[in-house]
């Protein structure tokens, strides 16, 4: 089964470069009287149903759960409806809406009713919250990074809507003199500049030019969630633990009295030294702020953006004010 899986998915790889070399070579070629875009899209979809009877044979095996074959089935339905419109009739169009309608609510509601059923757990991180009902219709990989994305998105529009006059929780933060702050402040800026630039380079693709501006807006989205993390995420140091952390972009677990040493950063000869570096180290570092090397007794696993990610035994992080923080784990050694 794993085999016809990864058989699948290279499938669609190939395929989906052969639909953007075409693009760039041939887009007008005509196959037995079809474009060769259309072929394309018919092979993928073929790979997309097959994938879709093995999700079916795995879920009545219960290895899987029926909810994640939602959607596929919905991009399988629409992906058939778009690939045929040409040549059916207007109802066939009409059932395919309503299909993908109908298994695009179930979808929504189901997800609704798992999270309000959830006894929600206060100590728990808001998109691992998420992550869990979200995963009843994904991949769990699939599932954190749209959970990930959600608590991004609302995280911006609460720090806009009056998230900012908030104080910051208590800890050690790295956001005084982060280079995030400062893009924010230029943002304004930068986005009168695009706006002007696109309204006259793109005035002949009205399309392109709302896409590229809901690509601005999201992007602005995107980075002042990011900064409302990294103000409401500090380094937390207890009588016991300490919590690091990059934002929602990373986390770190461990007792204080696995922290062996802590120093500077070494000074490297070139960058190449310094990316050989990065390697062997957790990178929880926030560009700006002082920087602080933490070596470890042991290997540990952070929580990354797709989980958990490969064991080392140092650790990089961003701090305000590293004699402070050094001085809270000094002292709770005591």
């Amino acid at each position: 089964m794993n085999f016809f899986r990864r058989a699948l998915f290279a499938s669609l790889i190939l395929l989906a470069l052969a639909g953007l070399w075409l693009r760039l070579r041939n887009p007008g070629l005509i196959i037995h009287g079809q474009s060769a875009f259309r072929w394309l899209a018919l092979a993928a979809l073929s790979c997309l149903g097959l994938r879709l009877l093995m999700m079916v044979v795995e879920a009545a095996s219960k290895k899987l759960p029926w909810t994640r074959l939602l959607i596929p089935s919905v991009i399988l339905m629409e992906g058939l409806g778009l690939a045929w419109s040409g040549g059916v009739s207007p109802g066939w169009q009409h059932l395919r809406i309503l299909t993908a309608v109908i298994l695009e609510a179930a979808l929504l509601g189901f997800a609704l009713r798992i999270w309000r059923r959830r006894q929600h757990d206060s100590t728990r991180l808001p998109e691992d919250e998420l992550a869990l009902p979200i995963s009843a219709l994904l991949p769990p990989v699939a599932a954190r990074l749209v959970a990930l994305e959600l608590v991004m998105l609302g995280g911006a529009l609460r720090f806009i809507s009056g998230g900012h006059r908030r104080p910051d929780p208590e800890g050690h933060g790295y956001t005084k003199r982060c280079v995030l702050r400062s893009l924010l402040l230029a943002l304004p800026v930068l986005l009168l500049a695009d706006l002007v630039a696109l309204e006259f380079l793109l005035q002949n693709w009205p399309k392109l030019r709302w896409f590229v501006h809901l690509g601005d807006a999201y992007a602005i989205l995107w980075f002042t969630g990011l900064w409302a993390s990294f103000r409401a995420r500090p380094h937390q140091v207890s009588e016991s633990s300490v919590v690091l952390h990059h934002g929602i972009l990373g986390r770190l677990e461990l007792r204080r009295d696995q922290i062996l040493e802590i120093a500077p950063p070494p000074a490297f000869k070139d960058d190449w030294a310094r990316l050989a570096d990065n390697r062997k180290v957790i990178q929880l570092q926030a560009p700006g702020p002082p920087l602080l090397d933490l070596r470890l007794s042991e290997p540990l696993r952070p929580l990354g953006v797709l989980g958990l990610r490969k064991p080392k035994s140092r650790v990089r992080i961003a701090v305000d004010d590293p004699g402070a923080f050094i001085m809270a784990l000094d002292l709770g050694r005591q």
